[in-house]
């Protein structure tokens, strides 16, 4: 400010005169800017050179609230890996009394378990690699297995239907010469039997002789095929 009066008293013309009235004006502004700043507290106040007690104070009082800061997030991690570990005891199983373990120990414990599942994981996957191999190969057997099947149906079925024919037509010819012989059984018994002029007893015969069952049945099955 000095040194702009000092300008203002040295230059006499108008031109310098609004010049470093601008000046001091813009100074002004700036100065009650970084005031106000400072009354909300979100700026540092311009450091004077009477002000050095009250900047190691705010110093001590960052520095303080540092360390609080930092105590509370040990204090919080901590208590995390407390936790982890308590967990990490009800998982892994300890031989002997689980109070005399160290927190080493029960690491290496867990690395080892660790380790043991692996292995066990990787024989597993091993094994239902086998058994799904071999289930593929018994899905192709049991489709070979059915295809044979059904050849074999196939097959039994045309010849059954075959053999049925065959032995329809062979029953139909056996009941036509049934039919035919018992009818020329049948002529023969109606037919009058000529007798010779000896001396044998003449029996007149009233009645046609009676055919026996099953003779008439088949001529009966014989009209109706006709």
């Amino acid at each position: 400010m000095k040194k702009m009066m000092n300008r203002s008293q040295g230059a006499a013309s108008p031109s310098n005169d609004i010049e470093l009235l601008l000046q001091a004006a813009e100074f002004l502004d700036n100065q009650d800017k970084r005031d106000r700043e400072s009354e909300h507290g979100y700026a540092a106040p311009a450091y004077r050179y009477g002000n050095e007690p009250l900047r190691t104070k705010m110093k001590a009082i960052r520095r303080s609230q540092n360390r609080t800061s930092h105590n509370e997030l040990e204090k919080n991690r901590r208590a995390h890996l407390r936790g982890c570990l308590e967990n990490l005891k009800s998982i892994v199983p300890l031989s002997g009394d689980a109070t005399r373990h160290t927190t080493l120990g029960l690491l290496n414990q867990a690395s080892q378990l660790i380790k043991t599942l692996e292995e066990k994981n990787q024989q597993s996957e091993h094994e239902k690699s086998q058994l799904s191999k071999y289930n593929e190969q018994l899905k192709r057997t049991l489709q070979r297995l059915e295809v044979s099947r059904r050849r074999r149906n196939s097959t039994g079925s045309a010849w059954s239907s075959s053999h049925s024919e065959s032995s329809n037509d062979s029953d139909k010819d056996e009941e036509i010469i049934d039919v035919t012989d018992c009818s020329d059984d049948a002529e023969r018994l109606q037919a009058p039997v000529p007798l010779r002029s000896t001396n044998l007893i003449t029996i007149n015969v009233s009645k046609p002789l009676s055919l026996p069952a099953r003779a008439l049945a088949q001529i009966k099955r014989a009209k109706k095929v006709d």
